[in-house]
């Protein structure tokens, strides 16, 4: 018999066809009552599953129904009589549809607080006045640079935002003066020797206080946040001190500062922002940190890291929920993950700390993995109101963990051969043999301390 063919494939299912037995002239009694198929899933973490039949009759076709795109399906047919089952063909590997997003939709508006920059230093120095045609043409024309460049910009404020300090922030969608000065140090070459108009670290501090003169709650309120980290914010900005954080709004008013005296010799505004944008921040975004077209995102949806996920899913969804409540400040929210809960978990799971034979974890490491998979939701809608850039809902929080895994134990090795299957297989790996056994004992620990 010749092996069966695949006719369709959807997400789930698969019509399989073979042809017509033809009886060989030379054997006595060669006819064909049916056919038998059998199918055999083939896993790429554990291997193929033993032969079951799917099908038997005088049919041609079969449509196998409820088939995940984990797995490839192994088939083969062979033709039967009063006599017996005959021979079996070669057997056919296929899959189903390997399921894809659609094309996510950009914001398209830049955020309405940007409109209203705190920029007055700015006008004057280039003796712009309030209500003058001319000062309205160069308004209009810094606003077409901030729209087109904004998403460049709001990738830059949220990952300095998170990543920049050293440990991790008590704030959510707020930046601090060292992670200001972290994103100057690393998007630009304003701090360097052989810049034309070089600065020191005193004066990038004079225009982060000078961009966060004033942070009121109606400033703040235009900040991105989540439900949890809305408790978090408007509580700092009742505080004493908590005019010492900078928001979205403030940190675009301090790139416009900061492009106003590195290209002072450009004659508008929106030149001297497009100009550091374009040698600065665009590329440090785009090329040095992969932020935008980062390739392990795609690694996630491929088959290997697929069989990961439905091995793991109920396992890791149950240490999603129970994080996902430990920061008891923000309320008994357990749909969402802030930064302060992953912490949490990764502390259980003594992941910082050295072990022989294993490589710790860095809290960088972590905050950067937060903020790579929170990346697409400063640019995209969203469907779900709560998957917002600065909470994690489960699908990121597993990338986050393979982020880490990978950050941890697989950085230097190459993890897109073959679907990535190797750097599946250590996942995989990872996950059965060393975190979830912490995790589900300090899970344990934290409930006898209740």
């Amino acid at each position: 018999m010749p092996p069966p063919v695949c006719a369709r494939r959807t997400l789930s299912t698969l019509l399989i066809e073979w042809p017509e037995y033809v009886p060989r002239p030379d054997i006595e009694d060669d006819g064909c009552d049916g056919y038998t198929l059998e199918m055999a899933g083939l896993c790429p973490l554990d291997g193929p599953s033993a032969w079951r039949k799917v099908a038997h009759g005088a049919k041609l076709t079969a449509l196998l129904r409820g088939i995940g795109p984990e797995r490839d399906v192994l088939l083969r047919v062979r033709a039967y009589n009063n006599k017996g089952g005959g021979p079996w063909s070669d057997v056919t590997r296929t899959r189903v549809l390997m399921p894809t997003r659609e094309p996510p939709k950009e914001l398209e508006t830049m955020p309405e607080s940007w409109w209203a920059l705190d920029i007055d230093d700015l006008l004057k120095q280039m003796k712009l006045e309030e209500g003058t045609m001319a000062t309205q043409s160069a308004m209009e024309s810094l606003f077409a640079v901030l729209h087109e460049y904004r998403s460049a910009i709001k990738i830059a404020f949220r990952y300095y935002s998170l990543v920049g300090s050293s440990g991790v922030g008590e704030s959510a969608g707020l930046m601090y003066s060292t992670q200001f000065l972290n994103f100057v140090k690393g998007a630009s070459d304003l701090l360097n020797d052989a810049s034309p108009v070089r600065f020191i670290v005193s004066d990038v501090d004079l225009i982060y206080k000078r961009s966060i003169r004033e942070l009121s709650a109606e400033a703040a309120a235009a900040t991105p946040i989540g439900t949890k980290n809305a408790f978090k914010v408007t509580a700092l900005i009742g505080k004493k001190g908590g005019s010492n954080l900078m928001n979205q709004q403030q940190f675009v008013a301090g790139l416009l500062r900061l492009a106003s005296r590195r290209y002072e010799r450009l004659p508008s505004l929106g030149a001297r922002v497009r100009a550091l944008l374009e040698d600065q921040i665009v590329g440090h975004v785009t090329i040095e940190l992969n932020l935008v077209n980062d390739s392990f995102s795609r690694q996630m949806a491929m088959q290997p890291m697929a069989a990961v996920l439905r091995k793991h899913r109920a396992d890791c969804e149950r240490f999603f929920r129970y994080y996902a409540g430990v920061d008891k400040s923000l309320g008994a929210e357990t749909t969402t993950m802030n930064m302060r809960e992953l912490l949490a978990l990764c502390e259980d799971a003594r992941l910082f700390i050295a072990e022989p034979g294993k490589t710790p974890l860095s809290q960088r490491e972590m905050v950067s993995a937060f903020a790579r998979v929170n990346v697409e939701d400063e640019l995209y809608e969203q469907d779900d109101q709560l998957n917002t850039s600065t909470e994690l809902v489960f699908d990121e929080f597993f990338e986050a963990l393979a982020r880490m895994y990978r950050a941890k134990d697989w950085a230097k090795k190459p993890i897109d051969a073959d679907e990535g299957l190797e750097f599946a297989r250590g996942f995989h790996g990872w996950l059965l043999e060393e975190l979830e056994p912490k995790l589900l004992a300090a899970i344990k620990v934290r409930k006898l301390a209740m």
